[in-house]
């Protein structure tokens, strides 16, 4: 096996996930729906919906990946009417998803002995 190469996450993206931290949210634990749940109902919805508009704007996420919209390359007003419309465990999932997003990624080659 060959190590081919590393990729870092979007720095707008650490930087959201760190604005997520001061909300209470630990990136280890962001994987779990429960826990992103209890998080939201302490950290408020609006809060976590304006930090990712924010995300957006910013053209720092695939958007097709968080939410389910039409089109290759939705844009960031479609993005923010579909995430105004979720509900708490809609976000949840699109915060684990997003959790999956920040992780770095190593890309390895594997070859028979």
């Amino acid at each position: 096996m060959h190590k081919i190469a590393t990729s870092k996450p979007n720095p707008h993206l650490a930087q959201a996930l760190s604005w997520l931290e001061n909300l209470g949210f630990d990136q280890a634990l962001m994987a779990n729906l429960d826990y992103c749940r209890q998080i939201i109902q302490h950290a408020g919805e609006e809060n976590i919906k304006n930090i990712l508009t924010e995300l957006s704007r910013k053209n720092a996420i695939p958007r097709k990946n968080l939410i389910p919209l039409q089109g290759a390359f939705p844009r960031h007003n479609e993005f923010q009417q579909k995430l105004a419309n979720l509900n708490a465990d809609q976000l949840a999932l699109l915060l684990k998803r997003l959790s999956f997003l920040a992780q770095t990624k190593t890309y390895l080659f594997w070859t028979k002995p």
